[in-house]
């Protein structure tokens, strides 16, 4: 249990760190995108953020040194191999021009983060990190993440800058693109005998985004001058007219988060499941 803790409370942190670096490598454009966001805003200051990065940075290292010392040089040196790959996230690989053109690599190369995670918890565990076992977790965790990635932006109406998967692939390859990462994830399931665990909500995450594909999607009429809709409609009317579909993407965001959810706790869980 004590390691559990240890290692759930690395992960925390990573994530936080994850999503302040995030916010800041975001700052100009969610500007335009997202102004409500606290960056913007000015609820938090850029400079202030930037440097909680770097004490967060400088408190995983120690964290890297302490869980060395704790245990074993190689589960602090996993710990310290996952805060490296962040550092190589947040300046996007040197590459950032590059990948943003090629947004599925993109994804790609930042998931791979989650098979560094399945080393570092099977170091912990004292398992074998080149095990079977480490690399069905690992495959297990790039399923539930990436398809997270996927289905977490699937609002049609976001701006090309945006830069979602939806957006720039269109409905039908972010399907397959979701299909397959689920796929190898009920693969993972399997020989992990957590399939019957995992498969019902697989099936549900695929059917969920299946059938909201399906759903034609109609934007509002284009606006004049004043913010009143081009023609002689008021712009009021013209703001009822947008179907209540343009908000059906909520529904399977939340089995996103529901999915993942249970890619991540599911291994853990089966454990106390008397066999």
């Amino acid at each position: 249990p004590i390691k559990f803790l240890y290692g759930t409370l690395g992960q925390l942190v990573l994530l936080f760190l994850i999503r302040l670096m995030d916010e800041v490598k975001d700052f100009e454009k969610d500007k335009v995108v997202h102004p409500e966001r606290p960056l913007p805003r000015g609820l938090i200051r850029y400079d202030e953020a930037v440097t909680v990065i770097h004490v967060t940075l400088l408190g995983c290292v120690a964290y890297s040194l302490f869980l060395g010392w704790l245990y074993r040089w190689m589960v602090g040196a996993t710990f310290a191999l996952q805060v490296g790959f962040v550092v190589l996230m947040y300046f996007e690989f040197f590459a950032g021009e590059w990948l943003e053109e090629m947004p599925l690599l993109y994804g790609l190369l930042h998931q791979f983060a989650i098979f560094i995670a399945a080393i570092f918890i099977c170091t912990l565990g004292g398992i074998p990190w080149f095990s079977m076992k480490g690399v069905l977790l690992g495959c297990l965790g790039f399923s539930g993440f990436f398809t997270f990635e996927v289905c977490r932006k699937l609002d049609p109406t976001y701006p090309k800058l945006k830069g979602t998967y939806l957006v720039i692939y269109g409905k039908w390859k972010t399907y397959v693109i979701t299909m397959v990462t689920v796929l190898l994830g009920s693969v993972s399931a399997f020989f992990l005998h957590l399939q019957w665990l995992l498969w019902p909500i697989q099936a549900l995450m695929l059917t969920s985004l299946f059938i909201l594909f399906l759903i034609p999607v109609s934007k509002p009429p284009p606006r004049g001058r004043g913010g009143a809709s081009v023609g002689s409609k008021p712009a009021a009317a013209a703001a009822a007219a947008v179907p209540s579909s343009s908000k059906a993407h909520k529904p399977v965001e939340a089995i996103a988060v529901v999915h993942v959810l249970a890619h991540l706790w599911m291994p853990y869980l089966s454990t106390l499941i008397p066999s």
